[in-house]
């Protein structure tokens, strides 16, 4: 049997997924989940460039904030919230293979580990040449905010961000 499947990752769409999920009853989200604080210097790195992305840290507190309690209003509707499937980035990145496993399971696709590991080859962050400060892909760190952010903005994270921070499993 053939598998008709449409992808589309713009992240925006969260404030859109009960919609979604409840006009497309097969329809499935993955949801990925990043540390807040380097969601922050990606962005700070990408405003260099890209007018879209200067924003001030507490307004991206509040958005990455609004972006998270959104997802977790909608999972906690019966109806349709075992149709998102949460993966933390720093996970995505530090374990690939079990990672993309449970993604293939929760879709529904058959996949082999041949699959997986050329997914990953394929999107390997290092093998990217065109890549850097300003630019759309730059490095995928994980912790990297403890070094870039300035005390200010870490502060603000602790006080407008911290719950979150915590209530996801984040160190603060």
């Amino acid at each position: 049997m053939e598998n008709n499947i449409l992808l589309e990752k713009t992240p925006q769409h969260f404030r859109y997924i009960d919609v979604i999920l409840n006009q497309f009853p097969e329809a499935k989200s993955i949801e990925i989940i990043r540390d807040g604080r380097d969601v922050c210097v990606s962005y700070q790195a990408r405003s260099k460039t890209a007018r879209w992305a200067r924003q001030s840290t507490t307004s991206m507190i509040k958005i990455w904030k609004k972006a998270i309690e959104t997802v977790e209003k909608v999972k906690a509707d019966p109806e349709i919230g075992d149709r998102i499937y949460s993966v933390r980035y720093e996970n995505l990145r530090t374990d690939p293979q079990q990672e993309l496993s449970k993604i293939f399971d929760f879709i529904g696709l058959d996949y082999d580990s041949t699959l997986i590991d050329k997914i990953i080859d394929t999107t390997d962050i290092s093998k990217v040449k065109n890549k850097g400060e300003g630019k759309h892909i730059r490095q995928g760190s994980i912790g990297e905010w403890q070094t870039r952010l300035s005390p200010e903005d870490i502060g603000l994270w602790e006080e407008l961000g911290g719950d979150t921070l915590a209530r996801l499993g984040y160190s603060i």
